[in-house]
């Protein structure tokens, strides 16, 4: 601020103008705080809240025996038939091999080969998960049998081995050296519990005829109108039949209807999301109160000039939304610099910081929309959070007492101290109006 006295030259009072060290270290620790939250979010958003890849995928449900020695155990191929025949409640029903992972080698076109992880599925495998195919067709059931030869391969496959060369559909690749006829091609996204890039009909041997063999994940495609409550009584129905009629499905057998994101994403994931959600959050706040306590010294070094706004007649309320502005272009910057931190994070999260197999193949941590609009949201009700305490103390009444004490308390300056108060008037008059 200026003041123009006697002898015109401009006065300048001693302020905190710029701050540029107050807003460093504002800005960076709003940063962390609002980067690490942003990383947190995208994590509980894709196994809490974001709709699943997959068509309708409401109408999902995962399907899973239970004995008296464990709730949940996979299903037998057997249980699986019976499934099939007897219930009302489902379009479809199809199950994938737990297989532990790995996979054959695939040769191209050009003599090389490559390893490629594959899935063991049944046919309606797709059309449960509402996949539609890029190129060809899914499998049928008359595909199956006791040595199927046929493969659907994902689409980076397709495309990175293979040109995206729609004249490979109905022609032989070969797996470990052995012929399959490539009969479609299908979205990355037809993922669930671990990635595949190939995917291959289980075959039908003997040993698979043993309900004590449980080694498939079974997931059902609700019909129209179905609720998951009604398909869980039918298969409680469908559950004490076999229970009553085959003896060798083992003691306190049962089956269970789970709602596909819950028995996909698992109750630990998700118990874990909302934690590290809760952790970030309090971390916000302590960033938030740290903040908070800058703002109060800075406020108390421009006590002096908020009280000659004051005392030029703007209203409290007026100062507050200054000061409130001021602080929310503050964590706006914050933010900016923030999500750079998250979205870093989250490049770096799936290579050092969380673990393989932790999270199923179906979900994809992304820095997209929804992350930014809530680092922004976040920004916005930080910065109010923040600010409004500072601003509210920054504006008390007691400052222009103090300012008008202070002009009085001084006898041979008064006049002096009274023309440099009503230079800083003029110069912030216009500002004011």
């Amino acid at each position: 601020m200026a003041c123009r006295c006697g002898d015109r030259r401009p006065f300048r009072v001693p302020a905190d103008a710029a701050a540029p060290g107050f807003t460093a270290v504002a800005t960076l620790t709003l940063a962390l705080g609002i980067g690490a939250n942003s990383a947190i979010f995208a994590l509980a958003d894709a196994t809490l809240l974001r709709p699943l890849q997959f068509a309708e995928s409401d109408r999902i449900v995962a399907i899973q025996e239970r004995s008296v020695a464990a709730p949940q155990l996979p299903v037998s191929i057997p249980t699986l038939r019976d499934l099939r025949e007897q219930n009302s409640s489902f379009e479809a029903l199809a199950a994938v091999s737990l297989g532990a992972g790995g996979g054959p080698l695939v040769t191209a076109p050009d003599g090389t080969v490559e390893t490629v992880e594959r899935q063991s599925v049944t046919a309606q495998f797709f059309e449960v998960l509402g996949v539609i195919p890029v190129a060809g067709r899914t499998f049928r059931p008359s595909d199956e049998g006791p040595a199927p030869t046929v493969v659907v391969f994902s689409e980076s496959l397709w495309r990175s081995r293979f040109a995206a060369d729609t004249a490979l559909i109905g022609t032989a690749v070969r797996l470990n050296g052995e012929p399959f006829t490539v009969v479609g091609v299908v979205p990355d996204s037809a993922q669930l519990t671990r990635p595949a890039r190939m995917w291959t009909l289980m075959p039908q041997l003997p040993v698979f005829e043993q309900r004590a063999v449980r080694i498939f994940d079974v997931v059902g495609r609700l019909k129209p109108g179905v609720t998951v409550d009604t398909a869980r009584a039918d298969v409680d129905a469908i559950g004490a039949r076999i229970a009553s009629q085959h003896p060798d499905a083992g003691a306190g057998f049962s089956l269970g209807v789970q709602p596909f994101r819950n028995w996909l994403m698992g109750e630990d994931l998700q118990l874990t999301s909302l934690l590290l959600l809760g952790v970030v959050g309090f971390i916000l706040l302590m960033c938030c109160a740290n903040v908070a306590n800058l703002l109060l010294t800075r406020a108390g070094v421009r006590s002096r000039e908020l009280a000659i706004r004051t005392a030029l007649g703007a209203r409290r309320n007026r100062v507050i939304a200054q000061l409130l502005i001021e602080s929310l272009v503050l964590s706006l910057v914050g933010a900016v610099v923030g999500l750079a931190v998250g979205a870093v994070v989250l490049r770096l999260a799936p290579v050092l910081l969380i673990p393989p197999g932790l999270l199923p193949a179906a979900v994809t941590l992304g820095f997209d929309a929804r992350v930014v609009a809530f680092g922004l949201a976040a920004a916005a009700a930080v910065g109010v959070l923040f600010g409004l305490g500072p601003a509210w103390q920054a504006t008390r009444p007691s400052l222009v007492k103090s300012l008008a004490s202070e002009s009085r308390s001084s006898t041979g300056g008064g006049r002096f101290r009274a023309a440099i108060v009503a230079g800083e008037v003029a110069a912030a008059s216009p500002a004011l109006r």
